[in-house]
């Protein structure tokens, strides 16, 4: 009974965990979040907690193998704990004597994956029964797999997609803004708000439905996402509380922008568990070039607090990068 207990309990938290990953479009189930995060830290430990490794540039692609196995092993072991529970669950088909061991084992293999094998058979019609449930439950899992990885990397592409969309802006803060100015106006990232909004917004959309794309790291620094998008953030930064009065853009020109940051700092610190850094690094802010285009006052002294550049140097940390590097130039 204990066994029976055991392999009934684990099944029905895999079956929950997989409907919750594949149908919900509110994230991934407790055990696939945990485990694709678990994936992701053995990774990054082994890369050497380097961005460019390009160990991690193919671990998205690895947890995606991972979370198939991950599934896989937990509905084998669940069936095979409940067929031990009872000595008489599987009998060969050619004696009727009950199989033990290895063999059951096998008979949970070949049932879940649906081949189905005349080799060994239920014992009893109450086994018949468990059998075909965890046999529905292989073929179930096999299509809603597809269902669920096809849209998952079209989101990974997706993201990609953001990444050099931003890159063309320039390589560092200070380039995307003196780029944008056309003398009046930044009109290289105003006109293109709404644009940048919705594929953000979408973005985010798409970590909150797959949060495994996360883990799908871009070792080129120039394309990496979390790179991109705290450059742009970090141009949003500049310009609201950095360039002199004569150069700041109106309110409303990037108010599309930074609500779109909002909702991403939302999902994103529920989906990486990113909390904020304690000190404020505003110090960090490099406008040298901006103030020898006399966008900014060289004497200029500005204090403020910045929640969404305080979680985006977090994620910059926890991806393998430094902080400096959304600063250099390619």
């Amino acid at each position: 009974m204990l066994f029976f207990a055991l392999g009934a309990i684990l099944y029905i938290l895999t079956v929950n965990d997989i409907l919750k990953t594949t149908l919900s479009m509110e994230g991934g189930g407790f055990l696939t979040n945990n485990f694709s995060k678990l994936l992701w830290k053995i990774s990054f430990l082994i890369s050497g907690k380097n961005g460019n490794s390009k160990l991690l540039g193919k671990t998205g692609y690895l947890i995606l193998t991972g979370i198939i196995i991950f599934w896989v092993g937990l509905l084998w072991t669940s069936l095979s704990l409940i067929l031990v529970s009872d000595p008489a669950s599987i009998i060969s088909s050619s004696n009727k004597t009950p199989i033990q061991g290895i063999e059951k084992l096998y008979f949970a293999g070949y049932t879940l994956s649906t081949l189905g094998s005349g080799e060994y058979i239920p014992g009893t019609d109450f086994w018949r029964i468990i059998t075909n449930i965890f046999s529905f439950t292989g073929l179930v899992l096999l299509t809603m797999s597809v269902t669920y990885f096809v849209p998952l990397l079209q989101a990974v592409i997706e993201q990609q997609k953001l990444a050099v969309q931003i890159s063309g802006y320039g390589s560092n803060p200070q380039e995307m803004i003196i780029n944008s100015y056309d003398g009046k106006h930044y009109q290289g990232l105003t006109a293109n708000a709404s644009e940048l909004s919705l594929a953000l917004i979408k973005h985010t959309q798409n970590h909150k439905a797959y949060p495994v794309i996360h883990y799908f790291h871009n070792s080129d620094r120039s394309y990496n996402i979390i790179l991109e998008l705290s450059k742009i953030h970090e141009c949003l930064v500049i310009l609201e509380h950095l360039v002199n009065e004569e150069h700041k853009p109106k309110e409303s020109e990037l108010r599309s922008l930074k609500v779109a940051f909002d909702n991403y700092f939302k999902i994103i610190t529920q989906i990486t568990g990113t909390k904020k850094q304690k000190d404020d690094l505003i110090s960090s802010i490099k406008t040298n070039v901006l103030v020898s285009h006399n966008f900014i006052d060289a004497n200029k002294e500005v204090s403020f607090e910045n929640r969404g550049r305080k979680i985006f140097q977090k994620l910059v940390e926890n991806d393998g990068w430094q902080w400096e590097d959304i600063q250099k130039e390619d």
